[in-house]
């Protein structure tokens, strides 16, 4: 199935605004109701679904967002407990997360998203003991200082006990309940990655010429935040300059470059699904509960 049909997955990182970067935490951005009004309405105009992942502490802090996320239909899963990028998977955070979300909306989430993507292989390996059914926190390409993942497969890929990823249905569905790694979308080749925040920052200019001439993998994830489409004035200001540099690009532009983007996947032959679907679909296919 993946390998016959192109498949696009919206996934919203529900946090702070500009989480981890910032002295205090401030929610103009997550809380903007002009923008939330526009993502719903353009989202439901273009059938689109979404995946949103939520950080586990905003559902305990921040009245009637679990509401609002109910009320979109979209696929829910979680974004850690506190989105500590120091212990973005260990296993307080995956239960104290596990644990709010179930308070929140009845049931236990089947997916996870780290924060900024630092999933370990420990923290995959418990994931997968802790019952989720796929993780959606590798970007396959290098971050300097940070990670190099060049060597992990750009596509959706089971992972085994010890968290690290397995190209063996077999081998994976005999260690039991199977685990799926989602990736984030990169460019071939290049491993640049694809999301709003990127776009934001380099641009169409950058982004037009590279996807029509290197495209993207079967299966692409697309990474979004409240603050890629909203003004967060308060956390912007707050920010370390570097990055103040970095998200000053492009101001107001994030609804239209993500309009653009899934002009783009739906051009390209991209059938919109959540990312459970693909996790489903990786399952099936190997054969693994």
């Amino acid at each position: 199935m993946l390998n016959q049909t192109r498949i696009a997955c919206l996934t919203l990182d529900v946090e702070a605004d500009h989480h981890d970067l910032t002295r205090q935490r401030h929610y103009e951005a997550l809380e903007h109701e002009p923008t939330w009004q526009w993502l719903t309405e353009f989202s439901a105009s273009r059938g689109l679904p979404w995946t949103a992942f939520v950080v586990g502490e905003l559902l305990e802090t921040r009245p009637g967002l679990s509401d609002r996320l109910m009320a979109t239909g979209w696929e829910l899963g979680l974004h850690s407990y506190s989105h500590d990028p120091r212990r973005p998977d260990t296993l307080e955070e995956i239960r104290r997360g596990k644990a709010a979300f179930r308070a929140a909306f009845g049931h236990d989430p089947v997916g996870y998203r780290a924060p900024l993507g630092r999933i370990t292989s420990a923290g995959l390996a418990r994931l997968r003991a802790e019952g989720f059914q796929y993780d959606a926190s590798v970007f396959p390409t290098w971050h300097p200082g940070k990670a190099n993942r060049l060597a992990w497969p750009t596509r959706p890929t089971l992972v085994d006990a010890a968290g690290h990823p397995v190209l063996d249905g077999a081998q994976a569905a005999a260690e039991g309940p199977c685990l799926v790694e989602i990736p984030f979308a990169v460019l071939p080749r290049l491993r640049l990655i694809v999301s709003v925040s990127f776009l934001r920052l380099l641009g169409l200019g950058v982004y037009g010429p590279l996807l029509d001439r290197l495209g993207l993998g079967p299966v692409a994830v697309i990474d979004c935040h409240m603050h890629d489409l909203a003004p967060a004035p308060s956390a912007f200001a707050q920010l370390p300059r570097f990055w103040q540099g970095v998200y000053s690009r492009r101001p107001g532009e994030g609804p239209a470059l993500l309009a653009w983007l899934v002009d783009w996947l739906a051009a390209a032959g991209y059938q919109f699904r959540a990312v459970g679907e693909v996790a489903a679909l990786v399952r099936q296919e190997a054969g693994c509960g």
